[in-house]
């Protein structure tokens, strides 16, 4: 017989469901058909059988005026070990509140990105760049050693974009990165902290 703290012992057969452990199964049980608080019957029916109380999910309330700033130099980096580093800042996975729905990260501001590099001798020719017109033959190709010379500051853009979430999420997260090909960037009223990358 099922028995409701608030209402008392069961008198009909109305079902529903309760945890079972930490395993996360369920199982069918019965509660009193005038029992009006549900909840109250699943925890007196789980402190009967010795089982935990479902915890909460905490989820963080991310203020936007209190994300941090980082200055990042490029100079003489490896593309890909530094990417990693700021898409993970800039998703704020390095963060205990992380929460993958969440944009919790920091500002990244990247400076000298003309002395990023690739290793391998042979990949700054290997390594290309597409992009298409949308008519046809209007497909045009770039390698890295092209694009380092043009545009140094899309090559680390494109690098970081491409690691973080394709949905709107990662449009939003991706304004948070300022890129520039040498030393100089407007953001010295942000007094940004020094990010340091494993080179």
């Amino acid at each position: 017989m099922s028995y409701c703290r608030a209402c008392g012992p069961a008198k009909g057969r109305l079902t529903g469901f309760a945890r079972y452990g930490e395993k996360k199964r369920w199982f069918r049980l019965t509660r009193p058909s005038n029992c009006v608080n549900y909840e109250t019957f699943v925890v007196s029916n789980n402190a009967k059988l010795g089982l935990k109380e479902d915890m909460k999910t905490y989820i963080p309330k991310v203020d936007t005026s209190n994300r941090k700033w980082f200055v990042v130099d490029l100079d003489g980096a490896i593309l890909g070990r530094s990417a990693v580093k700021v898409a993970n800042t800039l998703r704020g996975k390095n963060k205990p509140i992380f929460t993958p729905h969440l944009d919790t990260g920091d500002h990244i501001i990247a400076i000298n990105a003309r002395g990023l590099r690739v290793t391998g001798s042979n990949k700054p020719k290997q390594l290309k760049y597409y992009r298409y017109s949308g008519y046809p033959g209007g497909l045009r190709e770039t390698t890295f050693e092209q694009m380092m010379l043009k545009r140094p500051e899309d090559v680390f853009v494109n690098a970081v974009r491409r690691m973080l979430p394709k949905t709107r999420l990662g449009r939003k997260i991706i304004k948070k990165l300022h890129v520039y090909p040498d030393g100089k960037h407007p953001h010295a009223a942000q007094k940004p902290e020094e990010l340091k990358l494993n080179r």
